[in-house]
């Protein structure tokens, strides 16, 4: 992300659809690689997120404490935790339709002790998959994925007490605002 940022992924440099788009295609992928296969703790998830939000302060200047959450609503990133578990989804889908001669389903029925995989299979967005959704159909898997963070977002908006979340648009898209004709200060200033 340092990298991008000097070269212009940054306040002064690319729009912040740009440099968000950078950040999603080639940054995020690099610390999302290993997620769906392992099984993470509480204190990993916090460092997940630790680290995107750094990567996004990095995109708009902000300072080491300032708040990335309308940030990540203007631009649409999920939390890490759910990201994972999105990951971990479909991974377990993947596995459960893997012949029996596979390697991965050699280990997971002749060695259960060794496999993760029954940790990864108590992922609440797996269970959270209704019966009528056909499992291998990407696009029914990404409106279920898409359906359920806008209920978890509903919640969160009903508990916080942050005031700029409970005054923004309660849909998770990127911000029309985003894609406007615009001057970098116009920009910055409707953003603000």
């Amino acid at each position: 992300m340092a990298t991008y940022n000097s070269v212009g992924a940054c306040r002064s440099g690319f729009s912040l659809l740009l440099s968000s788009r950078l950040y999603k295609t080639f940054v995020r992928p690099k610390f999302e690689y290993g997620l769906a296969i392992c099984a993470l703790l509480k204190k990993d998830y916090i460092i997940l997120e630790w680290i995107q939000n750094k990567c996004l302060r990095m995109i708009v200047g902000g300072n080491a404490i300032s708040s990335t959450m309308v940030l990540k609503h203007i631009c649409n990133f999920p939390q890490m935790h759910f990201r994972a578990n999105i990951l971990i989804t479909k991974f377990c889908i993947q596995a459960h339709s893997l012949p029996s001669g596979c390697l991965l389903s050699f280990v997971h029925q002749h060695h259960p002790q060794a496999s993760t995989f029954r940790s990864l299979t108590s992922n609440f967005l797996l269970h959270s998959i209704p019966n009528n959704i056909h499992c291998t159909s990407q696009t029914q898997l990404a409106k279920h994925f898409e359906s359920v963070r806008q209920k978890l977002f509903n919640q969160f908006c009903l508990s916080t007490t942050q005031v700029l979340i409970h005054v923004y648009c309660l849909v998770l898209e990127v911000d029309p605002i985003l894609f406007l004709p615009a001057t970098r200060t116009e920009r910055s200033r409707l953003i603000r």
